[in-house]
């Protein structure tokens, strides 16, 4: 009987308000890189209005990305099953500090605390299904401070994304409701400049619809 547990050993009742899935790998494949890596689901946020960079930071910058959350689990995923794994597809932005030097001067180390930081893994909940994954039927645009300093999104091939979940669960093995996350562009700095008026404000819109809307602080 849990009640007759020592505190520390009874469960949690604490659930955070702005996360709806655990125990699920954060898995991000940088943008024009075969590499991938993972992030700890604290990173994980589905909707913000402020993200306030922490004293240790130095700078920001983002990155668009599509989504591809995982359907079942697996391991060595062989290309021509990838599409099995595959429950839908969204898009959001990932967020990539920097840290002081002077707070973390370990060269080696400091992509690990970087890495860490919550709630820079901006995955909305609007999603499509994988049937449509195929046809890049969905127009997905961001903008800085209502311009667009990121470009064209570059979209991956529904070969690619096949090729990049094969090679993923080679090395990791794949769970229920992973994200796996594709960068569409280099990360841009959007820290907050000296002399500016306002803070950052990042939108990413689909099909002209809001996805997400928020400063940087």
């Amino acid at each position: 009987d849990e009640r007759r547990l020592h505190p520390r050993h009874q469960k949690s009742s604490y659930r955070d308000p702005f996360r709806t899935e655990v125990d699920m790998n954060i898995i991000v494949s940088p943008y024009g890189k075969p590499t991938f890596y993972c992030r700890p689901d604290s990173t994980l946020i589905r909707a913000l209005e402020e993200y306030y960079i922490p004293d240790q930071v130095e700078r920001i910058a983002a990155s668009p990305v599509m989504y591809i959350k995982t359907l079942r689990a697996g391991k060595a995923v062989a290309h021509r099953f990838a599409e099995r794994y595959i429950d839908s597809f969204g898009f959001g932005i990932l967020l990539h500090p920097t840290l002081k030097r002077e707070v973390f001067a370990d060269e080696a180390e400091r992509p690990f605390i970087e890495n860490s930081l919550d709630y820079t893994s901006i995955i909305p909940l609007l999603s499509f299904p994988e049937s449509e994954l195929a046809f890049h039927t969905h127009k997905f645009e961001t903008s800085l401070n209502y311009k667009n300093p990121f470009g064209e999104l570059c979209l991956p091939t529904y070969e690619e994304i096949m090729e990049k979940i094969s090679t993923i669960s080679r090395y990791c093995s794949l769970r229920i409701g992973d994200f796996i996350t594709i960068e569409l562009t280099p990360g841009i700095e959007i820290s907050h400049q000296p002399g500016e008026e306002f803070p950052p404000r990042l939108i990413g819109k689909v099909d002209e619809k809001e996805i997400f809307n928020f400063v940087i602080k």
